[in-house]
């Protein structure tokens, strides 16, 4: 089968790819991880694998969907601090939805492609480098004045300092973290080795946090809202073209 199909995303690398998934035979959904994965590594002042996920899905001929991958909030606040920090894991009261997502968007829209094939491209840019543009030396810049930290800065600064535009920047964790997703699957992220390495950093920078919460964060298949306009009702909604999810 052959079709016509686009991608987009906020760094060009997202966006090839999405097309080299689509080149495969991978699906839109499959398109759309792989392009999400690669923008927390090239992109990783915007997003990231400790946040959210919100999807809309219309295959053509059925119903459109949504899915909510927004995590929940710690069950024990008890020590939480309020207001007295800015960024960093004592505000980090949430737990990190996005993986979810991908796993409920996968469970609904099975590819033919495996997690390594969706990854690759994250892994390969971490690896290998990616040029850093204004955009993340100017967020590196301001991050380097409201975080101090020692891992922080180990993973995302060039001896403690800002890349500079233009630099290669490497992030060999990031690679890491894609390789075990890969190999022992998504809910590794939640009731795995990498829920435990997650805890620990983040018990251990003070955050309430606990492995409970991240192993009951999961992602929920909703109905998208709708607007109901003098023409009827209407669907905000993403289409696909015909076949993109087969």
């Amino acid at each position: 089968m052959s079709y016509r199909a686009a991608v987009t995303a906020p760094h060009y690398l997202a966006s090839k790819a999405g097309e080299k998934i689509l080149a495969k035979g991978g699906n839109a959904v499959e398109a759309c991880i792989a392009m999400a994965s690669t923008l927390t590594v090239v992109y990783p002042h915007m997003t990231s694998l400790g946040g959210d996920g919100f999807w809309l899905i219309h295959k053509p001929g059925e119903t459109p969907i949504a899915i909510n991958a927004a995590g929940q909030c710690a069950q024990d606040l008890s020590d939480a601090e309020f207001g007295k920090h800015q960024r960093g894991p004592k505000v980090a009261l949430t737990t990190a939805g996005v993986v979810a997502g991908w796993d409920k968007a996968l469970s609904v829209y099975a590819g033919s492609l495996s997690l390594n094939e969706l990854f690759q491209s994250a892994i390969d840019n971490a690896t290998n480098g990616f040029e850093v543009t204004q955009t993340l030396h100017d967020a590196q810049c301001k991050l380097i004045e409201e975080i101090d930290d020692e891992d922080f800065s180990s993973v995302f600064l060039k001896q403690s300092m800002a890349y500079k535009v233009g630099d290669t920047m490497v992030l060999p964790a990031m690679a890491k973290t894609y390789q075990k997703l890969a190999k022992s699957g998504l809910k590794d992220w939640y009731d795995g080795e990498l829920a435990q390495e997650n805890v620990r950093y983040l018990k251990k920078k003070g955050s309430p946090i606990s492995l409970k919460d991240i192993a009951n964060t999961t992602a929920q298949l909703t109905n998208p809202l709708h607007a109901v306009t003098q023409w009827g009702i209407s669907t905000i909604l993403v289409h696909l073209p015909k076949g993109a999810l087969r």
